[in-house]
């Protein structure tokens, strides 16, 4: 009966960020579940990619290009999923990004600062939003909002994706005590350095310094991230609400 709870048949699953790396691997891992995931990015290439990975697994998707930072765009992608699909269960928060602001903050640009806080914790907000007006409705539903060590834990030259994810983590926090008596909960699913991430896929020296600074001596890999996705994501986490759960080989141990 426990694993039952597991389970994700019959439930509807939106990902942002979903083109590539962690986003792919989440929503095929909740295709893999039995969910039916829609995916949305701002590249459709890159989705078309992470629909042929789910039909690898036995599982079709619907790829929605989107621009989180466009809360019109939002509203329809909502709106589409709700008519086609009859529904929206889970939201995984996933896009984001530093977009060149990983730089001292007297060098960071309006522009860039203004990027890097729309992606990570506005375009949260407007998603949330929208697909909140139909959980409520049906006294269930799950929002996951994927959060960084960074918005712990301080950092030279990223003090934009910071003060995002930081912002991300008050976010799921309030949300999780307006939302706990509707059946909606809303947690973070905290990630350390991973494969695949921007620059540490083509800079070996940045890998090996992580390395050395993770206490489990390796960067995550997408598959690390399943069961605890899984377990946010389905009834079995009914009773958590404004956690984090964090994925980081004990980087905030120290």
């Amino acid at each position: 009966m426990v694993f039952e709870r597991f389970q994700l048949a019959g439930k509807v699953a939106i990902v942002t960020g979903a083109g590539r790396g962690v986003g792919r691997e989440m929503a095929v891992v909740l295709a893999r579940a039995g969910a039916d995931v829609v995916v949305s990015a701002r590249t459709p290439k890159e989705l078309a990619g992470t629909i042929n990975a789910m039909q690898q697994v036995g599982r079709r998707g619907l790829a929605v290009p989107v621009d989180v930072t466009d809360s019109g765009a939002v509203n329809r992608l909502v709106d589409r999923v709700v008519l086609d699909l009859g529904g929206v269960d889970i939201l995984v928060n996933n896009a984001g990004g530093e977009f060149g602001a990983n730089k001292p903050v007297t060098s960071i640009l309006d522009q860039e600062w203004e990027q890097v806080l729309h992606t990570n914790l506005t375009g949260a907000f407007y998603c949330t939003r929208a697909v909140g007006r139909h959980m409520l409705g049906r006294g269930w539903g799950r929002v996951i909002n994927v959060a960084c060590v960074y918005g712990v834990r301080g950092s030279i030259n990223h003090a934009a994706y910071a003060a995002a994810k930081g912002g991300l983590l008050q976010f799921t926090q309030a949300l999780a005590l307006e939302w706990a008596r509707q059946g909606v909960t809303v947690n973070a699913l905290g990630l350390g350095w991973f494969e695949g991430q921007g620059e540490l896929t083509t800079q070996p020296e940045t890998v090996e310094r992580l390395q050395r600074a993770i206490p489990g001596r390796r960067l995550g890999r997408p598959s690390d991230l399943a069961s605890a996705l899984v377990y946010l994501a389905s009834d079995a986490s009914r009773y958590l609400t404004g956690q984090t759960i964090w994925l980081d080989g004990g980087i905030l141990c120290r």
